[in-house]
């Protein structure tokens, strides 16, 4: 992953790690998670967002569907998802702008096609 976010111009991007990942419906204003509404901001102000994510004991499906949540309302993102089980499961949530969507998508892909088996794309 650090390969991938070598690539990327810093500049362009935002990317978050919280104690505890994203907002859960059970702890809506956690300090240890990030909200929606941070990473709605951060998108608004024309930056990709990357947020870490541990994964939860939800079943995939229910994550999937908080992932997806996320991207409806950022109009015009492209949502991918980068799972590596290394030692601990984990995933990475890329909501990328319009105007970024070539170059993370071939970074990303290629980052796939020569990485360790670890990684998987999970969107």
């Amino acid at each position: 992953m650090r390969e991938v976010c070598a690539r990327l111009k810093i500049r362009n991007y935002c990317f978050l790690d919280p104690d505890n990942g994203m907002q859960i419906s059970s702890k809506p204003f956690s300090k240890q998670h990030v909200r929606f509404s941070e990473a709605y901001s951060y998108y608004a102000s024309h930056k990709s967002v990357i947020i870490y994510q541990h994964i939860t004991r939800d079943k995939d499906e229910v994550r999937i569907e908080r992932y997806l949540k996320l991207a409806e309302e950022t109009a015009g993102s492209q949502l991918r998802v980068l799972r590596n089980r290394l030692i601990s499961v984990r995933d990475y949530i890329f909501l990328i702008r319009p105007e970024h969507i070539p170059s993370v998508s071939k970074i990303l892909d290629g980052f796939l096609l020569k990485s360790n088996p670890y990684f998987e794309k999970i969107i």
